[in-house]
């Protein structure tokens, strides 16, 4: 009886440090909520506020851009129109929509974007994405 109060103390113990290492972990995306990719067919037409594309990584399902404003992102989107193009690998154009306070701040401001991709699973294992505005392209491994 005593091993079997042992080993639940030990459990529960274990349990909550696996706990505290999630909610640890979660702070760090708070930063950085994912987004739906959003299928738009007039994403040509959207407009975005400036800012500058840094870099574009993929972690996981996420895509993680790194951009630079001058003022304070409220708001950003990635738009898509549901296009693939039938190559090898397949390519599709997609879009950022940054939005900011338009309130200038002292210095230029880092801001990391994060973007779920989970919309483009269906299309292939892979694909390539080209920034239209930015002109960069990523290889996504889905």
């Amino acid at each position: 009886m005593k091993n079997l109060f042992a080993i639940l103390i030990l459990f529960s113990v274990f349990q909550m440090s696996c706990d505290s290492t999630k909610k640890a972990s979660g702070n760090d995306q708070a930063n950085c909520p994912s987004i739906q990719l959003l299928e738009n067919n007039k994403f040509n037409q959207l407009s975005s506020d400036n800012y500058s594309l840094e870099t574009v990584r993929q972690e996981g399902k996420e895509i993680k851009i790194d951009v630079t404003t001058t003022s304070k992102i409220i708001s950003s989107n990635i738009y898509w129109n549901g296009a693939i193009m039938k190559s090898y690998p397949p390519k599709t154009n997609v879009k950022i929509v940054v939005k900011t306070d338009g309130i200038p701040a002292s210095e230029t401001l880092n801001q990391t974007l994060c973007f779920d991709m989970n919309a483009l699973k269906k299309s292939s294992d892979k694909i390539e994405l080209y920034f239209l505005d930015d002109e960069e392209t990523i290889m996504l491994e889905l």
